[in-house]
């Protein structure tokens, strides 16, 4: 996969890229029949004007206009496309080893755990993560 397909997948919530990861044809048809489309979450993308659309043959994001869903892969007004058998091949190609750890996480782990691993999977640096700062209460007396 290149770096924009993972970041395309990026776009999609934690628990959605766990599941592909664990059981890839059971949520690829969830996916598929979500059909729809959603504001993307990546600053860049958002300022272009994109958006995550789900298509019958896979996932893009894209640009606004196509109210009907009958873009095909190869439309131009695309910036990146995922097929729903390369989202299969992405899924399987990961080892049982680190597949186990997952299905493990997503149902035990706590939310930065699984953010860790999804992280991982999708080959984002912790440098890409929003640093969390913690404030200090004050009071006025």
């Amino acid at each position: 996969m290149t770096p924009d397909q993972l970041r395309l997948l990026g776009e999609l919530e934690d628990w959605m890229v766990f599941g592909l990861i664990d059981v890839p044809e059971h949520w690829i048809s969830h996916l598929r029949e979500r059909r729809g489309g959603a504001t993307a979450k990546d600053p860049e993308w958002r300022a272009a004007g994109l958006g995550l659309r789900t298509y019958p043959w896979g996932i893009a994001m894209t640009g606004a206009g196509d109210y009907f869903g009958s873009r095909k892969a190869s439309d131009p007004a695309h910036a990146v496309t995922l097929t729903w058998q390369q989202i299969t091949r992405w899924g399987e190609s990961i080892p049982g080893e680190l597949r186990a750890q997952a299905r493990r996480e997503r149902f035990e782990g706590g939310r930065e755990a699984q953010k860790a691993i999804v992280d991982r999977f999708l080959g984002r640096t912790t440098v890409d993560r929003p640093v969390v700062v913690e404030v200090e209460e004050l009071t006025l007396w």
